[in-house]
């Protein structure tokens, strides 16, 4: 009897768990609230709650399938800009910040414009990167950063946690702004002018970080101190590796709290203007750089309709887009039009585009998107990607694993 592999999905709304067994296939999948609070200024994570909600999913889902088995590794992947500071037993000293929070949006760009950021073009600095975060800490948390151990990420943390081993995923690295993709180093003057707390070291998605120390799930039987803890690493290259894997040149369309357009290229050069586009590296250390262009997707329709949710499920059962919305969905879609012809001219090879998300399960918008783009899109229909991504990064911690052997939908949208 085989074990099973685990891959958790740390989103900006809601955390996700799924299980696969030995031969790739999806047992058990879950989604649940992100355990988030408020604090003066905005929404923030307290790590703590984020490690027990975890053990609580997984362990839910263990007794619901595991029949005996238990986890031979776990791996996690989610959103990479926001993080905490830890002392030396990895206890956080603060909350983590949301990725799209905007007090540090100020620093960032004052950072952006000076001649050390300069030099590094292909860097976007924005109101979503690390740096501006960590300088927001240093001017108004210091106890938060200069006391720190190290930074881990909301991303990296439940497995540093149970490994006892602090380190970063590999391709959350370029989401802090401070991260050479070319060179793969860090860039020194960047991090000492935004006060950045110590960095742990960097671990490829697949690499191992350690076993299972105790905790609830050696205690609920559900794992034991075999149980491997791998690397993930950033959604959108984690959800993109699961899709290519079954067509290694696929580009990507994310659409859920945020619409990212994934794709990779062998052939782009530090100096070149990305119009728009982040850089950041390849999946598992592969050579060249990806490139991804972003759309607040959700919050972009509320700022136009007052309830996203009934919205959403009304298009997932197939109703048409309403008239007041159209132009909207029609803006969102010519914007990512935009990242595919950036993409292209970065040296990202035309290839078929493969959707996913929440958003990419309501036909209108695809079938809108497929017309606007002027090529098909083929909709992936596993409903939570990033999470069988880190399930398979898992699993490869613990042996060589095919593609998902899971019985995925594809559904092709092409333009009218």
């Amino acid at each position: 009897m085989g074990g099973l592999s685990c891959g958790i999905d740390v989103g900006t709304t809601n955390l996700k768990v799924l299980l696969l067994d030995d031969g790739g296939r999806t047992l058990w999948v879950k989604s649940v609230p992100a355990p988030h609070k408020r604090d003066e200024l905005g929404v923030v994570t307290d790590a703590r709650e984020l490690v027990a909600t975890s053990e609580a999913l997984i362990i839910e889902g263990c007794k619901a399938v595991a029949r005996g088995r238990k986890l031979t590794a776990i791996s996690s992947a989610g959103i990479g800009e926001d993080g905490v500071g830890v002392d030396e037993n990895l206890k956080p000293l603060g909350h983590a910040i949301q990725w799209n929070d905007r007090r540090g949006e100020s620093f960032a760009l004052a950072l952006a414009k000076t001649d050390m950021a300069r030099a590094y073009p292909t860097i976007l600095l924005d109101f979503s990167s690390s740096a501006g975060k960590w300088q927001w800490l240093r001017d108004n948390k210091p106890g938060e950063s200069d006391g720190a151990k190290h930074w881990l990420t909301m991303t990296d943390y439940a497995i540093a946690v149970w490994a006892g081993q602090p380190f970063m995923s590999a391709t959350l690295a370029p989401r802090t702004g401070c991260y050479d993709v070319f060179t793969r180093q860090w860039i020194p003057g960047l991090l000492e002018h935004v006060g950045a707390p110590p960095l742990p070291p960097l671990v490829e998605a697949g690499g191992i970080v350690g076993t299972l120390r105790q905790g609830p799930l050696i205690s609920a039987g559900v794992a034991d101190e075999k149980t491997l803890l791998v690397a993930g690493g950033h959604d959108h290259p984690v959800a993109a590796s699961a899709i290519r894997r079954i067509r290694k040149d696929a580009r990507i369309d994310s659409m859920g709290t945020a619409n990212a357009t994934y794709g990779e290229t062998a052939t782009l050069m530090p100096d070149r203007d990305l119009e728009g586009l982040y850089v950041t590296l390849p999946i598992s250390g592969a050579k060249g750089a990806a490139v991804i262009g972003m759309s607040e997707f959700s919050v972009t329709l509320a700022q136009h309709t007052e309830d996203v949710a009934s919205l959403y499920a009304a298009l997932q059962k197939g109703a048409a887009i309403p008239d007041a919305l159209r132009p909207v969905l029609d803006d969102l879609a010519q914007r990512t039009r935009h990242f595919w012809a950036a993409m292209t001219r970065a040296g990202v090879p035309q290839a078929p585009i493969y959707a996913t998300g929440g958003w990419a399960r309501c036909p209108a918008i695809m079938q809108s998107r497929a017309n606007i783009f002027g090529e098909p899109i083929i909709v992936v229909g596993e409903p939570e990607l990033v999470a069988l991504g880190a399930a398979l990064f898992a699993a490869l911690g613990n042996r060589p694993v095919p593609a998902s052997s899971s019985e995925v939908i594809f559904t092709t949208y092409e333009p009218s």
